[in-house]
């Protein structure tokens, strides 16, 4: 609650409500003019909707790859937002479910499946938090050890506790950092997921690839590869508890 009433809780608060609301009106906007032709079938609706489609998938994809590309500096800042978003991002999906009812009707209720894995990926987000300090701690030396590597070169092969030292902390960290991007895409993609019309087969793979995507990203943003990798099993055992427990 600490971090939804801070600074970038309300900054995320306000730009995630902001982008909400563009995007109801954009569907409100493909929705008459869908009735205007008569027609009300899933490929009329997402060729009315094909711009706003193709714009948002593009603004997720950039957004993700520049929080990926800057976690290391603005780690904790980034939590912050991913928890405000894990906050609201349930009843932001609820609100977007309702309107999206009332104006294309019951053929949008599969649209449901969305609001499962919103929750899901919000859930998982929440959960990660007291692991996520650790991992914006650790991403602090990926710029560090990129440096070093680049300018210092690649260690000879015969020299594992070289690459030991510096290339595996660097593929760990980073393999955390695409972890927190991969939850934070799941989560974007399932709370405007009902700007494509889909239907209900559609729907439901839609929500397990994203459903995987969440939990992949979550398991990798919590250091669980890592641990895994290591054969830390009591450490993936925790990490399993803390998204059963309730």
């Amino acid at each position: 609650m600490e971090q939804l009433l801070g600074t970038n809780g309300i900054v995320a608060i306000g730009i995630a409500g902001a982008v909400s609301i563009v995007a109801l009106q954009t569907s409100l906007a493909a929705k008459r003019r869908v009735s205007a032709t008569g027609l009300g079938n899933v490929f009329v609706v997402n060729e009315a909707l094909g711009p706003a489609q193709r714009t948002f998938r593009s603004l997720w994809r950039l957004l993700v790859l520049a929080v990926a590309v800057t976690y290391p500096a603005f780690g904790p800042s980034y939590n912050s937002v991913l928890e405000a978003l894990a906050v609201i991002g349930t009843p932001l999906t609820l609100v977007s479910l309702i309107v999206t009812l009332r104006v294309y009707g019951r053929s949008r209720l599969p649209d449901g499946f969305y609001l499962l894995g919103t929750t899901l990926a919000c859930w998982l987000a929440l959960c990660s938090d007291t692991y996520l300090r650790n991992t914006a701690h650790s991403a602090r030396r990926i710029y560090a050890l990129t440096a070093q590597l680049r300018y210092g070169g690649l260690p000879p092969l015969d020299r594992w506790p070289t690459w030991s030292d510096s290339l595996l902390p660097l593929a760990t960290s980073c393999a955390s950092v695409a972890g927190f991007a991969a939850l934070l895409l799941a989560m974007l993609y399932l709370m405007y997921a009902y700007l494509t019309a889909r239907s209900f087969d559609a729907c439901l793979r839609f929500l397990l690839r994203c459903s995987v995507v969440a939990f992949m990203g979550y398991f990798a943003a919590c250091d669980g590869f890592t641990a895994l990798a290591c054969h830390d099993f009591a450490y993936i055992e925790r990490l399993l508890e803390s998204v059963l427990s309730v």
